[in-house]
């Protein structure tokens, strides 16, 4: 046990438990909710209003355009965007949360220090700096599929911007 505390303290990875008042009222919703979050960032940036943009990891030159767009306008106007930090729409939409001077959170299927896609850890970085970065695994070999439903937990509105191979669906 104190060898996985001190690699939390050293990475300067903080923890939040389902039973602080921070944790999303959304997520404790949900019946699979993980009792534990690992994250790097600014938690005080999880409070107001949450939009979750996923969408294909190949999209088109236009599906990054318009979830870069969609994105940007969202940040411009105080929302956060939330996505999985996967190459495609979900990059395209943190990068359009940051260019505008947004919120941003990234929701990781690996360990809370592993990158994926390694050329992502720029925007890692980016992130961690100007929002959050969340995973329920502390565990730097731990990869997982599933964590569309996590990032879905976040989000306040109920609404979920998708964007795959260039359309737009607002559910």
């Amino acid at each position: 046990m104190n060898t996985l505390v001190n690699n939390i303290e050293e990475a300067k990875i903080k923890v939040l438990s389902i039973f602080d008042d921070v944790y999303p009222e959304t997520m404790k919703e949900y019946d699979g909710a993980p009792s534990m979050l690992y994250y790097k960032g600014d938690i005080e940036r999880l409070k107001g209003k949450k939009v979750a943009i996923v969408g294909s990891r190949l999209a088109t030159t236009y599906g990054l355009q318009i979830a870069y767009k969609f994105a940007y306008e969202l940040a411009s106007n105080g929302v956060t965007i939330v996505s999985g930090m996967a190459k495609g729409i979900d990059s395209a939409a943190h990068l359009g949360a940051l260019a505008a001077g947004g919120t941003t959170i990234a929701v990781l299927g690996t360990g809370i220090d592993i990158c994926y896609p390694k050329e992502n850890l720029g925007l890692m970085k980016k992130i961690e700096e100007h929002g959050i970065v969340f995973s329920e695994y502390e565990s730097p070999n731990y990869s997982a599929e599933g964590t569309e439903e996590f990032q879905g937990c976040l989000h306040d509105e109920k609404y979920l911007a998708a964007f795959e191979y260039s359309a737009l669906d607002m559910v």
